[in-house]
């Protein structure tokens, strides 16, 4: 839904603000985005484990999305994020107007994002999957 959605930033007039760049090959510049992201805002409606949050939250880029368990567990640490009830719009879109209102908490976010991210070098990463097949793999 791309360009429906690149309508409606048209519509709204908001194209000197919102960038809707599609997918992005170059990895790179991907995490350069992040790093100069305000805040990651996503939307999935769908149980999964997407590794753009935690990507994100090693930019010090704050989360700020839907309520569910997989993003609830990456911010319970230090809460470097945001997040609301499923569908609803208006309560995501009011907890990005509260930030763009409040740059100090905006700043606090930042940080407790990239406190989360703390657990997940490649290191640590790494010895958490081997523990993994070792636990289940015998």
């Amino acid at each position: 839904m791309l360009e429906t959605m690149r309508q409606e930033v048209s519509r709204l007039a908001l194209d000197n603000h919102i960038h809707l760049h599609g997918f992005v090959r170059d990895r790179q510049r991907v995490l350069e985005q992040l790093r100069s992201a305000h805040v990651f805002l996503f939307c999935h409606k769908t149980p999964e484990s997407p590794r753009n949050l935690i990507e994100a939250l090693s930019a010090a880029t704050p989360i700020i999305g839907y309520e569910g368990a997989y993003a609830r567990d990456l911010i319970s640490a230090h809460h470097g994020g945001v997040l609301t009830p499923i569908h609803r719009t208006d309560d995501l879109a009011a907890a990005i107007a509260r930030l763009a209102n409040d740059r100090n908490q905006l700043s606090e976010l930042m940080e407790m994002a990239y406190r989360d991210s703390e657990p997940f070098n490649d290191e640590a990463v790494f010895e958490h999957r081997c523990m993994l097949i070792r636990q289940y793999m015998g």
